[in-house]
């Protein structure tokens, strides 16, 4: 799995965000997604394996002690793309996201496909998890875009 961490910034303080993560974090790379979110990449060291949990509570560390104040959200990223490679809208989203993680999920494993709309996509992002939820299984009573038990 990627050591990717997407974060979400006031777009007016989106590079003193990156400033601080660069400045409490060993920061191998971020890229900007929009005007409000960013991928923060941590480089691996040999005490630190680099996995998605450990860069994430690394972030989120930094951030609770009050080392980055200016990111607003924090979610691992097992996949990323960008909106314009998904032409055929909301079914192609959900294809891609399906492909992106139904091979790593086992039976009651919980699910939560999380679409960052910085306001450049062409369809509405809650589209997407409807669709995802549909094509990988009948929805439990009480689904929700945010959150789907895999069957």
């Amino acid at each position: 799995m990627s050591s990717a961490v997407t974060f979400s910034v006031s777009p007016d303080y989106y590079r003193a965000a990156v400033a601080e993560l660069r400045r409490s974090l060993d920061v191998a790379s971020v890229r900007r997604l929009g005007d409000d979110a960013g991928v923060v990449e941590l480089r691996q060291t040999p005490d630190r394996s680099g996995a998605q949990g450990d860069s994430l509570r690394t972030v989120a560390d930094a951030c609770r002690r009050g080392e980055v104040r200016f990111v607003r959200h924090l979610a691992a990223a097992d996949a990323q793309t960008k909106t314009s490679a998904l032409r055929g809208g909301p079914d192609d989203a959900a294809d891609w996201a399906l492909d992106a993680v139904l091979d790593r999920l086992e039976p009651g494993d919980e699910v939560s496909l999380h679409v960052w709309d910085s306001g450049q996509a062409p369809y509405a992002p809650a589209r997407c998890a409807g669709r995802c939820s549909r094509r990988s299984s009948t929805p439990a009573p009480g689904w929700s875009p945010r959150a789907h038990r895999a069957r």
